[in-house]
């Protein structure tokens, strides 16, 4: 997996430049990311699962199942935690997190009870987001399964930095952006 800087080491500015660069932010549902979505709640069996990118003030949720919401202030998101640990965020009961047994995401019926993302990086090092699985009941996660969504969010990454570079080309393509969401 790609490194991640630390939250406290990532420049900002810089970071929401290349989100907004990446041109993900107030996007319509793309196949790809619905696929991923779908794809993470078949193979880990639970309810809820996300594609989720964090704005200054936000999370918005690019691809969802299991949840109506698709924008979050980012002062309650867990992915904005998790898109700063290289290694992934995993919480088998998050009521028991300091961080988080207050958050109302996790308080409000159904609660996000369980909790496992990794970062989804951009250029190398830059967290843009992250992809998750939630459950509302408490669970143990696996290294393999870790490792699952590791490997989904570096497909998630080769796809957005592929698409961002097609969207930047001229004419040919820059004309017909069905071509470009369909990639």
């Amino acid at each position: 997996m790609r490194a991640v800087e630390s939250s406290q080491s990532v420049d900002e500015d810089y970071r929401l430049a290349v989100l907004q660069e990446m041109g993900v932010l107030d996007t319509e549902p793309e196949i790809f990311f619905e696929d991923v979505v779908d794809n993470i709640r078949d193979i880990f069996k639970v309810p809820v699962s996300i594609v989720s990118f964090i704005d200054r003030e936000r999370q918005f949720l690019k691809a969802r199942r299991g949840l109506e919401l698709c924008t979050t202030s980012r002062d309650i998101s867990i992915c904005s935690f998790a898109m700063f640990e290289t290694e992934g965020l995993m919480l088998e009961d998050t009521s028991k997190d300091p961080r988080f047994r207050r958050n109302p995401l996790v308080r409000e019926d159904p609660g996000i009870a369980a909790y496992l993302g990794v970062p989804i990086i951009v250029r190398e090092s830059v967290p843009i987001g992250a992809v998750a699985a939630i459950d509302f009941v408490p669970r143990s996660w696996t290294i393999t399964e870790r490792n699952i969504l590791k490997r989904k969010a570096r497909q998630l990454s080769t796809h957005i930095e592929m698409r961002a570079s097609l969207m930047k080309r001229p004419p040919r393509l820059s004309g017909r952006p069905e071509l470009v969401s369909s990639i």
